[in-house]
């Protein structure tokens, strides 16, 4: 279990260090998305380490790259809406050059300060999650990684039972998409555990389904902030978009509930083996846990 955890962590740390370099070096239109994939990856296997290793912190694993992830999300969002914009409206020069300037000028505030960061910090969290994957019980893990998901699985349940559309799909789109990265997870605890294709695919569509909501979300706030970038016109039709970009989201994900349930089973049963196979092969007496130290963690982190 640790061999595989520690290839998928270091390949991640890798191609972070690849990606920080081509910013400054050799810039294209994929740099930054990549870069903030592989960053969105890392966030979601910090979580699980927390879950699985505590006092192991995956706000702290956050700070140690400073306002690199949020930079990268702020250059990304507004390359995606470049693009967007040019399929949903007619854009007119003076709106055209304005938000090829603003592109512009966020990139070069990710140059920059990409220049001036310092990767001491990353380079010590490498060290300590290489630690704590070494220190991982296999048999306590997979109860700790169970309650994770389970955690994370009632959290999305709840929200879609909840009130308010615009809050509810942001944070079903960052929970959908941490479940996502987080199914991986399971594959390297128990390399046999092949999940369902359909499983897999139906999680796939809920998050392009909410990626493409929350891009329509950030013009219009962007369009909002700056009322005086382009005509009404445009706004209007940025308005309209997303409001039937939302009344169809919140209508698709009513069959979101059905996937987890049969999820949860799939998820249930492969740990349920995994965790058999385990006592069976090993046969030692596993380290009594702190259930309640773990579940606040679990969900601290999934908040």
């Amino acid at each position: 279990m640790q061999r595989q955890l520690l290839e998928y962590y270091r390949g991640l740390c890798k191609d972070f260090h690849r990606l920080f370099l081509e910013v400054n070096q050799a810039y294209g239109r994929d740099t930054v998305h990549d870069l903030r994939v592989n960053l969105k990856k890392q966030m979601a296997f910090y979580r699980f380490l927390e879950a699985v290793e505590p006092p192991f912190s995956a706000k702290e694993a956050k700070a140690s790259f400073g306002e690199l992830y949020d930079l990268a999300g702020k250059v990304r969002d507004l390359q995606v809406e470049r693009s967007l914009l040019r399929k949903t409206v007619r854009l007119d020069s003076l709106f055209a050059s304005w938000l090829k300037q603003r592109e512009a000028a966020y990139k070069t505030l990710l140059q920059e300060y990409e220049k001036e960061l310092t990767l001491a910090p990353v380079r010590r969290l490498e060290r300590t999650v290489e630690s704590a994957i070494q220190a991982i019980h296999p048999g306590i893990a997979l109860d700790c990684f169970e309650r994770f998901l389970k955690t994370l699985l009632e959290k999305i349940r709840e929200t879609l039972k909840g009130t308010g559309a615009v809050e509810r799909l942001h944070y079903l789109r960052k929970r959908i998409k941490d479940l996502y990265f987080n199914l991986h997870m399971l594959e390297l605890l128990i390399p046999e555990t092949s999940l369902p294709k359909k499983n897999i695919k139906a999680l796939d569509k809920f998050q392009t389904l909410l990626g493409n909501w929350h891009d329509l979300d950030f013009i219009r706030e962007l369009l909002r902030e700056e009322p005086h970038a382009c005509s009404s016109k445009i706004r209007h039709k940025v308005d309209k978009e997303h409001a039937k970009a939302t009344e169809k989201t919140v209508s698709e994900l009513g069959g979101l509930g059905a996937i987890l349930d049969e999820l949860e089973q799939v998820l249930e049963d492969a740990l349920h083996a995994a965790r058999l196979a385990h006592l069976i092969e090993g046969g030692e007496q596993r380290p009594a846990i702190n259930n309640s130290f773990h579940q606040k963690n679990m969900e601290e982190g999934i908040k």
